[in-house]
């Protein structure tokens, strides 16, 4: 079953690459990853500068594999620097801009959670957020090598930013 989803996707990402139609923005597949993993996603956004992000780790054999940070701002440029995670100041691999309406940030932060979320038990570890301007919000999306997983399995993150005008 996860050859044929992988194969089907290609096939849709193919379809829509060679559409030819033009648009202000896209999401694309930023990251595939297959095995005996699991993921954990969480999304927070507040009016307070500071707030919660939560990692939920499966089970004390899991142990970090990678993972990214995404956050959107719809009142100007996403600077690096403008998003700190459990206190490091994240510098964005990848931008987005659509100069109407949003900027999208994207990083790889497995270098931040991984020591955080390996040394804890299984379960929700929470992570600070702290924002030096008004981000709209931010998701954490980790991905877990996983050997308590009985079958493969696939994970894909897209990355982009769709038209906000239709």
């Amino acid at each position: 079953m996860t050859k044929r989803l992988l194969l089907i996707s290609a096939a849709l990402i193919l379809l829509v690459g060679l559409s030819g139609a033009v648009s202000e923005a896209a999401l694309n597949v930023q990251i595939i990853e297959t095995g005996q993993i699991s993921v954990s996603a969480d999304g927070g956004g507040s009016s307070a500068s500071t707030y919660l992000i939560q990692v939920d780790k499966p089970n004390l054999s899991a142990t970090v594999r990678s993972a990214f940070l995404t956050c959107s701002i719809t009142s100007g440029d996403l600077g690096n620097g403008y998003v700190s995670l459990a206190g490091t100041s994240i510098n964005w691999d990848e931008t987005f801009f659509n100069p109407s309406f949003w900027d999208n940030g994207w990083a790889d932060v497995t270098s931040v959670v991984k020591p955080i979320v390996d040394a804890a038990g299984a379960g929700i570890t929470d992570l600070t957020i702290i924002e030096n301007t008004a981000i709209e919000g931010c998701g954490l999306y980790v991905i877990f090598n996983d050997p308590l997983q009985d079958a493969a399995n696939t994970v894909f993150l897209f990355f982009g930013g769709q038209a906000t005008t239709g």
